[in-house]
Order: structure tokens, then sequence, then C-alpha cells
């Protein structure tokens, strides 16, 4: 089994402590260190390089996630309205732009739903059933609202 990052960090950590060891113990015999000593050493030599690979590695990997995870929105359909079953969008157009779209969800926003614009409702069947609630759920962005904003970032 794969060793954890935590894991890699204290092998790593472990395996430092063991080349200092060794060195204290030479320099105690007040001798230099044997074949065998050096041996040991460039084995946790090595040890401890892939183990600061397999580290930078796990940190490259946690980064690049975290600047997904930063760019991540919340995705909906295109046009989650437009499925089988489910009442399209009233056709034409219920608000005037997209600022007056977004004055009327401001202030359904702000009244917590007590002022709600029916135009609003007029936007889903769910909102018309009562089983939608703009102010926790959001409302769509209308149709023709929509695709300007799409233009203006094209």
């Amino acid at each position: 089994m794969p060793l954890t990052y935590e894991q890699m960090i204290a092998e790593r950590e472990g395996v430092h402590a063991a080349v200092n060891a060794l060195k204290a113990k030479v320099a105690a015999e007040g001798r230099e260190p044997n074949d065998d000593d050096r041996k040991q050493l460039d084995e946790w030599s090595a040890k401890f390089d892939a183990l600061s690979e397999d580290i930078a590695r796990e940190e490259k990997l946690q980064a690049q996630a975290a600047v997904l995870e930063k760019h991540r929105t919340r995705k909906a359909e295109p046009n989650a309205l437009d499925k089988p079953g489910v009442a399209a969008q009233p056709r034409g157009k219920l608000f005037k732009n997209f600022g007056d779209f977004a004055v009327a969800v401001q202030q359904a926003a702000v009244s917590q739903g007590a002022r709600t614009d029916a135009r609003l409702h007029a936007l889903t069947p769910q909102a018309a059933a009562g089983d939608f609630i703009g102010t926790n759920d959001g409302f769509p962005i209308p149709d023709d609202i929509r695709t300007d904003i799409q233009k203006a970032f094209e």
C-alpha cells in the first residue's frame, strides 16, 4: 500500500535522523566511515532522494487540485428546463434587460422571498408548484439574457 503524504514526510525525517545517528556514532568512535558505513549512507541517501521526489510529486498534485477547486464554479446544465417532461421557459421577454432581472433577484433575496417578482416564478415550473424557493436555490437566468451574457464573453 502506498504511503500517505504525512507518512512520506515522517519516513524522510526518520532517514535523515538515521544518517545523523550514524555520523555521530562514527565521530564518537573517532574514526572514518568504513565500507559498511558508506554503503548504508548511500542507501539512506538514495531513499531520502526518492522520498523527496515522491513528496514533491504529491505537493504538485495537491497544488493542482487546489487550483482546480479554486476555479471550480457551480455548473448547471445549459438549459436545464428543456428536458423531456419539464416545461420550457416562457417565450418572449420577461425582463427588459439583465439589470431589470438582477433588480428583481436582488429584491427577492433582500426580502427573503416576501417581495418576489412574479416574473421570477414564471421562469421555472418548480416555483409555480411551490417546490422552488428562489432565495435559497437561485433563479434560472432567462434564455434571452443568458444568450446576451454568453455573446458578451465570446
